[in-house]
């Protein structure tokens, strides 16, 4: 038996983003299927006393990206010694990468660094802002990315660019998983569409809230999803939402609430500057839901295998979204191939995929 420390900023409940689900899945799933003792390490502990199959442990670290993370080394390091991990999974760019490569090449442990979006592997991965602080945390991040035992990737395009950027191989390519539905609901009448993010400036959600005025005289209903942020930008953005009538604000769901909504979706757009593999386009396609996007085409595959759009100019996107709605027959024959190719595609063996990695890494010898 191998203690496996996965290590993340935050923990699922504390920030309800696609990396943190990710690490939260494949945490229950490791406890739940090998014997080996996994500890979720993280910043942003969960609230309360919500119970996992998994333990949950924090750290005095501060993570905060604007400032520096490499302010972080010496509390995250002495929690590591203080857990003694025979492997530590790290999530996401950033300082805290290094940190743990540190932990491992002095302490004679593993670490896989998984990748958790397209950002991770570029040139420019988003780190801090200020030229010390960003200069630190990019040689912290690039150590971890040399000394890392292990580098999983979500796609193939991601493979490319740490081979390219990074000079190094994936050890896998693993797509993200999902529990397959257990039930499908009828879609209502009504074409409805839903944006689904922490809002974020990367993630455009005023574009969302454009394509609705615009579409205006149609008969569609718009919903938006995902936790704000404190800033005046977005309270701006979210009256001018409630200002809409054709649009419903949501709120933060939780995965049955945003599960919920899909149900009763027929499309779902995103309009990011940049994902990864996001949760919620295979949380759409097991549910019929095709996918709108400015920009994001995981290895082309809503193009290749019809799941719906990719149109990087707005007008373009817009027209594809009027025509989706005008064409239920076609809608809704491309929607059952989407569903068939997800469940296929991204199931929980991609889970076992992930486990036998950390399993491979855990019997090498020290």
């Amino acid at each position: 038996m191998a203690r496996i420390c996965i290590l993340l900023t935050h923990h699922w409940d504390s920030a309800r983003g696609g990396a943190e689900y990710q690490a939260h899945l494949f945490a229950d799933y490791l406890a739940r299927t090998t014997n080996h003792e996994v500890i979720f390490l993280t910043c942003h502990p969960p609230a309360g006393q919500q119970k996992y199959s998994y333990s949950v442990r924090t750290t005095s670290a501060r993570a905060n990206p604007r400032f520096g993370m490499f302010w972080d080394t010496l509390p995250l390091y002495r929690s590591l010694v203080e857990l003694k991990p025979d492997l530590v999974i790290q999530r996401v760019a950033s300082a805290h990468t290094g940190i743990a490569a540190m932990y491992c090449v002095r302490r004679n442990s593993k670490l896989l660094w998984h990748v958790s979006s397209d950002r991770d592997v570029s040139q420019e991965p988003q780190l801090p802002v200020g030229r010390t602080a960003g200069s630190i945390d990019k040689y912290l991040f690039r150590y971890g990315v040399r000394h890392a035992d292990a580098v999983v990737t979500q796609t193939d395009s991601q493979a490319a660019a740490l081979a390219a950027n990074y000079g190094r191989s994936a050890t896998a390519i693993v797509s993200n998983f999902q529990p397959a539905p257990t039930h499908s609901r009828e879609k209502p009448s009504r074409f409805t569409v839903l944006w689904i993010s922490n809002f974020k400036r990367l993630k455009q959600p005023e574009l969302f809230l454009k394509l609705a005025r615009e579409l205006d005289e149609h008969d569609i209903s718009f919903k938006m999803a995902g936790r704000p942020d404190s800033s005046a930008w977005c309270d701006s953005l979210i009256r001018e939402i409630s200002d809409q009538p054709n649009i419903e604000y949501l709120g933060e769901l939780d995965q049955e609430g945003v599960n919920e909504q899909l149900d009763g979706a027929h499309l779902l757009v995103n309009t990011s500057l940049y994902e990864g593999l996001p949760n919620t386009f295979i949380q759409a396609w097991m549910r019929g839901v095709l996918t709108a996007t400015l920009n994001v085409d995981p290895d082309g595959m809503i193009s290749k295998f019809a799941l719906g759009c990719c149109e990087p100019e707005f007008e373009r996107l817009k027209t594809k979204v009027l025509q989706f709605s005008e064409n239920r027959e076609e809608l809704n024959c491309l929607a059952s191939s989407a569903r068939r190719f997800s469940i296929d595609r991204f199931s929980m063996r991609n889970a076992q995929a992930l486990a036998d990695v950390v399993c491979a890494l855990t019997k090498r010898p020290t």
